[in-house]
This record gives C-alpha cells, structure tokens and sequence, in this order.
C-alpha cells in the first residue's frame, strides 16, 4: 500500500493494531526519531540519526486472534476482540487469504493464528488452539478441510506439527514439522527463498527485510570482517545474505525449530565460512576474537549476554532490535567499553504503530 495516498482506515481508534492514521504520517515520523533521540542523546560522538520510510508497506505474516466468531485484535477501549474483515497493510495476496479464512466458521472459544504469503504466492496458517479444541477439530475435519483446501500448507500446535490427510482421504493427522519458502533472503545479488515453517519467526515484510539485509551488506563491505559472529541466527534470513561475505561466520542459535530451518537453508546456499554453534548467547561464557558480531535479539535483547560478549570485544559491532530500550540499555555497555556509534537507524518496519526497528553501527575505538 503506498501509506502517502491511502485514506484514513476504518477501523482506526477501534484496532490496537496501529497507534496513527495515514494522515499523520510526519508526526509519526518525528515522534520515532525523538525516542531514539531521547534514549542516545547522553552518547558522545553520536550520529545523526536516520529515518527509513517505504513509499510502499505490505505485510507478508498476520497474527490476529480469533474469539467467540470474531477475527482481529484485542481493544483496549472495548475490552475484547475486535473484529477486523479487512487490513489496508497487509499484502493484497495476504489480504485475499484473508479474506478466506474468515469464511471458516471455528467453533472455538478463543484462540490465535498466524497466515502467510510466501514465496511466490504461497498461502499457510498456523492454529495455535488449545488441545481440547485441537482434539474436537480433528474429530470433525469440517473447518480443517476448509482450511486445507484454500491453504498450500496448514500447521497446529505450539510444536508447528502439519495437518496431513492419510492415504485414502478419510482421516486427518497431525505429523512432524515441514518447511516450506515461506520467507526470502539475498544470496549471490538475487533474492532467495528461505525454508521455515509457518509458526517460525521471521521480519513482517519481505520488502523492508530486503532493505534491511542490503544496508548490511554494504557495511560488511564497508569493513570487509575475516571473521563474524552471528548472535540469535534464527532461520538464516542474514546468514544467508551475509556469510559469502566473510572468511569465518559462526551462526549461535539455540531454538530447536529455529536450527532445523537455519540448517536447511545453509545446506541450500552453501558457503565454506559458515559453521553453526549450538548455544544459549544469554548463558556465561566467552567468545573467540572476532572482526564483527551481529546481534538480532529478541525484545528482552542481549542483557546478560553483554558480559560474555565484552570478555573478547569485537573490532565492529552491528545490532538490530525491534525494542529500543533494551538495544539502548545493551548499547550503553557498549559505548562505556569505548565503543562509538558509526550509524544509527529508524527503519520504520511498523508504519502506523509507536513500533519500529533500530539499526545500528558500532566501531570499537
């Protein structure tokens, strides 16, 4: 959608999905750069700070709930789920899909699901119901069949277990995990797809994640690191991108579903330099002497993850975060080891929301 011409949505004050309309699109522009602003203004030698909008914003994954027949978003101001039939951010394939699932009557009481555009057009859902609900779905094939006929691929449960038909078509099971394309990534100067299942963490949008894997690109280039440490490697989205671009990466990654997908997708996109390294970044420890580390974390950031870190500080230091305050709280470790900030990004991954992605380059001085 290009977020400068749509009109105001419908559903605004309604949805907690989004905190600005359309029409505020330079306050919510400001107010971003101001709270990083806030959180980095005690820095020496800090950066200008740079904003990074997309003229055009489609989200690729939907998390919504689903309760007593509504399909949507808790209100704060309702106090229940309100139910939304349609989303102006959401990619128009995404948006069809949909459009569909909300055709299915679910007979259950509350739950959440997760739908996905993938690669080239691939349609999935994940059903994170209870087990009872579960149980009473598989008993009575009607909604799931539904699902299954509109959906390449359909996963159930906290361990993304794949709902199956058996051979002759008369039972539905549930079996172990499958990974289809349902993200992408940047490998050799293309675009790539990556294996994960559909309940697997990836970025909302494939368009801002190829902006985001480029500007990495360029400051590995910048750099030219022999060796990195990649700290949270989930699925590879920039392992992939950015391993052909050293001569040692080191991908740490502990999640279970998370090292399968990360595993297909390096056995795939083959590179000599990398190696994967099954551990907990947040536990005691030390790192080898490095060039560069990569952090991705999760909201809850690096935290006690920094001290192990800092035993064998890095030359470069490149740290991505959807949270500011815990980035900020890890950063300020940072610059009291004497490390500057060379880059420091709003990319605004969330239009519309108080949310947004920071960027960030840091050299050791």
């Amino acid at each position: 959608m290009a977020l400068e011409t749509e009109t105001d949505c419908r559903y605004y004050g309604a949805c907690s999905g989004c905190g600005y309309t359309f029409s505020q699109i330079n306050i919510e522009k400001q107010t971003k750069l101001h709270t990083l602003d806030q959180l980095t203004s005690e820095w020496p030698h800090r950066p200008q700070i740079k904003y990074q909008n997309f003229s055009v914003y489609e989200r690729d994954r939907l998390d919504f709930v689903v309760e007593n027949g509504n399909v949507g978003l808790w209100s704060d101001k309702q106090k229940q789920i309100v139910d939304l039939p349609h989303c102006q951010l959401l990619h128009p394939q995404l948006m069809d899909y949909l459009d569909k699932f909300r055709k299915i009557k679910w007979p259950v009481k509350k739950g959440s699901f997760r739908l996905r555009r993938g690669w080239q057009g691939i349609s999935g859902a994940w059903l994170d119901f209870s087990n009872l609900d579960i149980k009473s779905l598989l008993e009575s094939q009607t909604e799931l069949r539904e699902l299954l006929s509109i959906s390449t691929h359909v996963e159930i449960g906290q361990k993304h277990k794949s709902l199956v038909s058996d051979a002759a078509n008369t039972e539905l099971k549930l079996k172990d995990p499958q990974f289809f394309p349902w993200w992408c990534s940047i490998h050799g100067g293309n675009s790539v797809p990556l294996f994960c299942t559909v309940g697997d963490f990836t970025q909302p949008s494939q368009f801002a994640n190829h902006w985001i894997l480029e500007k990495m690109q360029s400051w590995f280039s910048e750099i030219k690191p022999n060796t990195v440490i990649e700290l949270g490697a989930g699925i590879g989205n920039m392992t992939v991108a950015l391993a052909p671009l050293a001569k040692s990466y080191t991908a740490i990654e502990n999640n279970p579903s998370n090292i399968k997908s990360l595993t297909e997708n390096m056995n795939r996109y083959h590179s000599p330099s990398f190696e994967l390294l099954e551990k907990n970044f947040h536990q005691e420890g030390s790192y080898a002497p490095s060039d560069l580390i990569l952090a991705n974390p999760a909201r809850s950031g690096l935290g006690s993850g920094m001290e192990s870190i800092l035993k064998n500080p890095p030359s470069n230091f490149i740290y991505m975060s959807c949270f500011p305050e815990t980035w900020a709280a890890d950063c300020q470790q940072l610059i009291q080891q004497g490390y500057q900030a060379q880059e420091l990004w709003v990319v605004n991954q969330f239009p519309l929301t108080q949310h947004f992605e920071v960027l960030s380059l840091f050299k050791k001085i």
